[in-house]
């Protein structure tokens, strides 16, 4: 006989050994419309939770309502115990963008082990997810990168995050599922001056598929200011496509909230801080070079490593799905400024 322990997912947490619990009500004035499975940011810091969770944070518990209700699947980023601060991704079934949703946040159970489920906060279509805080992809996919000299503990938009120097820091990672459209390329990223070379580019993803996209950042001149760019159907003859975030949008120094994408025509489209900039038909086409999987360089496969990012990545997120306007646009809002996007209720005790 085999026997399985599966997850509890109805229940009431205070029948189960949890003490106290807050609500969490999500403002629907910064959801631009209504979405399923949408992996919210919560970040906090939290008196009750420092004095009161395990050291671990492994007894903090996300529920869909009161008493009886349904577990909310997350993964926690980041805990510290000696602040209280939680760094956590929960999955919101159906996130309204009319009417305010209202989750709970439990915690005080010194018995219960680890109440985290990472792989099911991400739907199906994200192929990897890096935090960057370490190297390992949250999703099922095992997509974990290999470093090649950045290094790690930088401060992120959401945590920490890499530095790449513009010299020869790069990542790499495995191929991955997909033919390379729909395809979703999302990312916190800064620039924070030319490269080694002075070259015209530095480069922060470029997975190879069956067309040759990649998200990058062209400066022309020591100075200039310059736009993220989207490259798709890339050819050795005939140069290349693209979308930009347009003329003097990036600053040095900046982190920005970068998402591109390319759909099942063809288009493609960029955002920059949540708001659409550029959207091209039909430039996404078979490539004629083939590329590795890298991050903070552009390697071909049979030639030179070049375009060397001189900054910082944080929050990597590769979907093979276009994510609609609305999705990226309430991220911008989750992400950038988390604690305006809810509000946590008092403290009730079980």
């Amino acid at each position: 006989f085999t026997f399985q322990t599966e997850m509890m997912m109805e229940f009431n947490p205070f029948n189960e050994g949890w003490q106290y619990r807050k609500n969490i009500t999500i403002d629907h004035t910064k959801v631009t419309g209504d979405l399923t499975n949408y992996p919210m940011l919560i970040h906090l810091q939290d008196a009750d939770l420092r004095d009161k969770t395990q050291t671990t944070g492994n007894d903090i518990l996300f529920m869909d309502g009161l008493g009886n209700a349904t577990r909310l699947f997350h993964e926690t980023e980041h805990y510290d115990e000696v602040s209280g601060e939680l760094i956590a991704w929960v999955n919101i079934p159906f996130l309204s963008s009319t009417t305010d949703t209202q989750i709970y946040i439990y915690y005080g159970n010194p018995l219960c082990d680890d109440q985290q489920f990472p792989i099911y906060v991400w739907d199906d279509n994200y192929k990897a997810i890096w935090h960057m805080t370490d190297e390992l992809d949250s999703t099922a996919n095992n997509n974990h990168l290999t470093n090649y000299g950045a290094l790690p503990g930088y401060q992120g938009k959401i945590h920490t995050c890499y530095k790449f120097d513009g010299l020869d820091d790069h990542m790499t990672f495995p191929d991955l599922v997909g033919s390379g459209k729909p395809i979703t390329y999302e990312i916190w990223g800064q620039i924070n001056g030319p490269n080694s070379a002075n070259y015209y580019a530095q480069s922060f993803i470029v997975p190879y598929h069956e067309t040759r996209e990649h998200l990058t950042f062209t400066n022309e001149g020591l100075n200039d200011i310059a736009p993220f760019s989207f490259y798709s159907d890339y050819h050795e003859s005939s140069g290349a496509q693209f979308v930009d975030t347009g003329a003097n949008s990036v600053n040095y120094g900046t982190l920005y909230h970068v998402v591109s994408q390319l759909d099942e025509t063809g288009t493609a489209t960029i955002y920059l801080n949540g708001q659409q900039k550029e959207s091209k038909m039909g430039i996404g086409t078979i490539s004629s070079l083939n590329l590795k999987n890298t991050i903070g360089s552009y390697v071909p496969k049979n030639g030179p490593m070049q375009c060397f990012l001189n900054g910082y990545i944080d929050e990597i997120r590769i979907s093979t799905y276009a994510r609609p306007s609305t999705w990226i646009s309430t991220e911008y809002n989750n992400q950038n400024n988390p604690t305006s996007f809810y509000i946590i209720g008092p403290e009730e005790t079980g």
